[in-house]
C-alpha cells in the first residue's frame, strides 16, 4: 500500500479549480506533468515535458531544488522527516514558448493509503472535464526516466454484453474517488 495525496490546485485568476490525487513518491516533474494534463488535456507530452516550471514552498519562500527528480514527499524543506502533510502549499509556475506563463496555488488536503497501480494519478473535482482528463491519466505510466509508455487500465470481470463504453464509465468513476470521501 501506498501513501497517497490529495492536492487542491487553483488558480489566482479564478479560471480553474480542480483536486488531485498523487502517490507521495511521485516526482515533481511528474506533479507538472499531471497538472498540465489537467490543465489542457490536449497538449502534447513534448510541449509539456519541454515547459520550463518550478515548484516554491510557501511557508518557506524556498524554490524546490532539482525538480525533476526531487520526490513530492522531498519537497518541504522545514519538514522534520520526509513526508507529505496536510496544509504543505506550494506555488507552481510554468513556461512555455507557446503558451506563456501560467500560475497555480497547490496545497495538500488530504493524506491517505491505497493501491498506486491503475487510478494514480488521477483528477477527483474540479471545474475542468474531468473525464478528458482521466482518461489521459488512466493510460498514461509516469517514470522517473525514459518515455511515458502507455499502461493498460485494470481488468475486470464482468457479465456478457456490457459494452467497452460501460467499462471506461466504471474506470471513470473510480478515477474520481477522493481521499477525503466527498
Amino acid at each position: 500500500m501506498a501513501t497517497l495525496a490529495q492536492l487542491r490546485v487553483s488558480d489566482p485568476n479564478g479560471r480553474a479549480s480542480f483536486e488531485i490525487v498523487v502517490s507521495e513518491s511521485t516526482t515533481m516533474f511528474n506533479v507538472h506533468r499531471v497538472l498540465q494534463f489537467c490543465i489542457k488535456p490536449s497538449q502534447p507530452d513534448a510541449l509539456i515535458d519541454s515547459k520550463a516550471f518550478t515548484f516554491t514552498h510557501v511557508a518557506s519562500g524556498k524554490e524546490v531544488r532539482g525538480p525533476k527528480s526531487t520526490q513530492l514527499y522531498r519537497g518541504n524543506p522545514n519538514a522534520k522527516h520526509a513526508a507529505v502533510e496536510v496544509g504543505d502549499a506550494y506555488t507552481y509556475e510554468a513556461a512555455g514558448k507557446k503558451t506563456g506563463k501560467e500560475r497555480y496555488m497547490l496545497e495538500v488536503v488530504a493524506v491517505g493509503g491505497g493501491d498506486d497501480k491503475y487510478y494514480v494519478p488521477r483528477c477527483v473535482s474540479g471545474n475542468i472535464n474531468l473525464d478528458a482528463v482521466n482518461r489521459k491519466l488512466l493510460t498514461r505510466r509516469f517514470r522517473k526516466t525514459g518515455p511515458m509508455a502507455p499502461k493498460k487500465p485494470p481488468e475486470v470481470w464482468c457479465f456478457a454484453g456490457v459494452s467497452n463504453a460501460q467499462l471506461m464509465a466504471s474506470h471513470l468513476a473510480a478515477m474520481q474517488q477522493s481521499l477525503t470521501g466527498f
